[in-house]
C-alpha cells in the first residue's frame, strides 16, 4: 500500500461529476493526486497514469529485493 503525501487539491463527489475535466487535468499537470471525498470523507485518489506508473516501478523493486 502506498501513501501518497502530496495531495494537490481536493474534490467532492459533486465536483468531480460537475468538472470532471479540470479534475483529470489537475492530476495530470501537479503530479500530486487529487484527494476525492463523499460526505467529507476521503475514498480515492484521482494520480496520473505517469505516476501511477512509478508506485508500480517501486512496488516490482521492492518485491523482487525481498
Amino acid at each position: 500500500m502506498h501513501k501518497i503525501t502530496n495531495i494537490g487539491a481536493v474534490a467532492s463527489v459533486t465536483d468531480l461529476r460537475t468538472q470532471i475535466d479540470e479534475t483529470i487535468k489537475a492530476a495530470e499537470e501537479d503530479g500530486q493526486g487529487v484527494l476525492i471525498q463523499k460526505n467529507n470523507e476521503p475514498i480515492v485518489v484521482l494520480i496520473s497514469i505517469e505516476r501511477w506508473r512509478e508506485l508500480q516501478s517501486e512496488d516490482e523493486k521492492t518485491s523482487s529485493s525481498s
